[in-house]
């Protein structure tokens, strides 16, 4: 996938071309038969904002699992670039249209990781897909009600559900399968941009910086401890009793650490949100905050 996905962004990005309609389709294509998710991505819609939103340009796109749709907000992707200017100053003039297209593609990425998050779910026995099937969403039965006496059609509350679940904000993030696509997607940047390391190395420093932070998404401290988002989320719904099922889990916070290191790796903790210790997360967070992005 890496190959066909770098050859995509590199033909738009060294032609000055921005992402457009043509590159949304080949992006969703290449992805799809990449992830065997076909059972999972049945449609796309690209319009322009979703104005049933209070800010309509903070949705610019999303996976709706019922329908096996995804939905590309392009007039909200437009103003995102017009005003996106933060980090422009790290990159060579050469790697500016590259950086445009890189914040669209691992937007889209990141929704069509969503739909293989499905077949993980379903399909998978994985460490993966055990997190997310204890983690997954629960339906908000009180709006489900109050939307039924407003008179919605079953199809109209099950769209309002799924924005809902789509609109992103600090704290989503932290949702297991929000922040496991988040990470993944610019994982699959990296991956491909590594390809011309020497010709992008900017980007390439950026993307890495992204994936780090990410990772360190929703990890705060309290008590002495570290404490992990994944846990905290999962036992936050009231379904703590789903974590029993990992061997490594405890009750007690220091031995569930003790557990967990002994089988993954740091790096495979911080993916899937899972313990770390204090000096494992001081010395990500130095690194996080002496990368390029943080010191321009």
């Amino acid at each position: 996938m890496k190959s066909r996905l770098l050859k995509l962004l590199y033909d738009y990005s060294v032609k000055g071309k921005l992402v457009d309609g043509n590159f949304i389709t080949e992006l969703i294509d290449i992805v799809v038969k990449s992830k065997e998710i076909d059972d999972y991505v049945c449609g796309l819609i690209i319009t322009g904002k979703d104005h049933t939103l209070r800010d309509p340009d903070s949705l610019l796109a999303a996976y709706y699992p019922n329908k096996k749709l995804i939905t590309i907000y392009m007039e909200a992707i437009e103003s995102m670039l017009k005003g996106y200017s933060v980090y422009e100053g790290m990159f060579t003039a050469y790697e500016q249209t590259f950086y445009k297209n890189l914040l669209v593609t691992q937007t889209i990425l990141h929704e069509l990781e969503h739909a293989n998050q499905r077949k993980l779910i379903k399909e998978s026995s994985s460490l993966e897909a055990e997190i997310l099937r204890a983690s997954d969403a629960q339906i908000d039965q009180k709006l489900v009600d109050k939307l039924v006496r407003a008179g919605l059609t079953r199809s109209q509350i099950q769209t309002v559900l799924e924005t809902q679940m789509a609109k992103q904000d600090e704290a989503y993030i932290q949702i297991p399968d929000e922040r496991l696509a988040e990470i993944k997607s610019h994982q699959e940047l990296v991956d491909a941009l590594s390809e011309i390391e020497g010709k992008v190395p900017n980007l390439l420093d950026f993307e890495r910086t992204n994936v780090l932070e990410t990772k360190l998404s929703g990890y705060t401290y309290d008590k002495g401890r570290i404490v992990s988002p994944t846990l905290e989320y999962i036992a936050s719904t009231g379904k703590g009793i789903a974590l029993q099922k990992f061997e490594w889990f405890n009750k007690d916070s220091r031995a569930c650490l003790n557990n967990v290191k002994s089988v993954l790796s740091l790096d495979e903790r911080l993916m899937y949100g899972l313990p770390i210790d204090k000096t494992e997360f001081i010395g990500c967070s130095q690194a996080l905050l002496s990368s390029k992005k943080y010191t321009i």
